[in-house]
């Protein structure tokens, strides 16, 4: 729903604070985050006409509201001891329908907050606009999930907590879940109710939105600069990097090649696949985001996803050609912004680099990867997207015979 809205300007508008056992009830919340700011500050919901906190709308979010510059930390046990993981913005999911503010209207103009699902993609036979339901969040343990990438070494979000709504406010007023099913403004199903997830991140800005929103391009590249460099104080590395200084942005792209590689490794070690690996779920800051749709090869329950080629699944080479995509549009985005860049074969071999560093041939092959080819298909694709710009269909509509590699 969000690509209607990307590459528009940030606006702002006004969101109530939403009140914990009458307006909802935490479902779980993840007792290894830390933060001087309480978990109940960022259950907020749109009421564009009477709301008292004014909040800005990041297009392309279109359910989800950002407070940036907010620190929190998550405990993080590994092997022999715990480690303490810096976070700098949290995010709440499903907060209302954003996309009407962001185009110049409100979502108050709106006397229903669903549409039916041709596609058949969505729970209950409908779209809802800007909620969430328990599957997005507790039908895969989605806190549990993240806890789990994030020991192994991804780079991602940290799920806080997550609530069940009992009233929201639509027209500007509080209705009752109940009482907008009956008036027909969500779907009227007794297993269905919208939920609200709070998670934290380093940055929620996307390289979806450096590559897309050309007045906003410097200020979210300074943004993940400055997340950069937060990171590097919390965990007690002595480098800063300034934009500006034509070394400091080479290394600031290098490193997130790098970042990009071991992600990738860490991916393929547990066997693991986002199937969404787009610009949009990949942050400034080199976190793969939005790990709804993560899941582990065995669980999936599309064929297509698990057949091999060249000893690799068909989902690990559709996630390798999504990132290759990704880092593309940072580089043409660091272009526009005129920060000066590494030329594409140092950023090849970054990544590649990180990825065997990083990479387990014991763990991949008990999971059913082959290590040469996996090695194969990385030359291939970061080859064929980074250096010969070659067009590689996406695979959800075409075949890996289709691509000319």
């Amino acid at each position: 729903m969000g690509r209607e809205i990307a590459g528009l300007p940030n606006v702002e508008e006004k969101f109530s604070r939403l009140e914990k056992g009458a307006d909802y009830v935490v479902a779980a919340e993840n007792p290894r985050i830390h933060s001087d700011r309480s978990l109940e500050d960022f259950f907020v919901f749109i009421n564009p006409n009477v709301g008292e906190e004014k909040l800005t709308i990041e297009p392309p979010h279109w359910r989800v509201i950002t407070w940036p510059d907010v620190d929190t930390q998550m405990d993080i046990p590994d092997a022999t001891s715990t480690r303490k993981e810096p976070f700098f913005s949290v995010s709440t999911k499903g907060v209302g329908y954003l996309k009407p503010s962001a185009q110049g209207g409100s979502i108050d103009e709106y006397e229903t907050w669903m549409e039916e699902d041709e596609a058949e993609e969505h729970d209950f036979g409908y779209k809802m606009f800007g909620l969430s339901s328990a599957d997005d969040y507790l039908s895969g343990d989605v806190m549990r999930k993240s806890e789990h990438l994030l020991s192994r070494g991804l780079r991602t979000e940290a799920y806080w907590g997550v609530a069940k709504m009992e009233r929201v406010y639509y027209q500007g007023e509080l209705r009752t879940i109940e009482e907008l099913k009956k008036m027909g403004v969500i779907v009227d199903n007794p297993e269905y109710a919208p939920y609200q997830a709070v998670r934290v991140l380093k940055t929620n800005d996307r390289v979806e939105q450096v590559y897309q929103n050309d007045e906003k391009r410097k200020e979210i590249f300074e943004h993940a600069f400055r997340a950069y460099n937060k990171e590097n104080e919390r965990l007690g590395v002595e480098q800063r990097l300034a934009m500006g200084d034509s070394e400091d942005e080479k290394k600031f792209l290098i490193d997130f090649y790098r970042r990009m590689g071991k992600n990738f490794a860490v991916l393929i070690n547990l066997g693991y696949s986002h199937f969404r690996l787009h610009s949009s779920n990949v942050t400034m800051a080199a976190e793969i985001v939005d790990i709804g749709t993560m899941g582990h090869w065995s669980l999936d329950e599309d064929e297509r996803f698990n057949e091999m080629s060249d000893g690799v699944r068909r989902s690990h080479i559709k996630d390798l050609r999504d990132i290759a995509y990704s880092m593309k549009y940072l580089r043409v985005a660091a272009r526009e912004a005129g920060l000066s860049r590494p030329d594409r074969e140092q950023c090849r071999r970054e990544f590649i680099e990180a990825f065997k560093e990083n990479f387990d041939e014991k763990l991949s092959g008990e999971q059913g990867t082959d290590p040469a080819g996996i090695m194969r298909w990385i030359e291939k694709i970061t080859e064929a997207v980074w250096l010969k710009s070659l067009r590689l269909p996406a695979l959800q509509n075409y075949e890996i015979t289709d691509w000319p590699v």
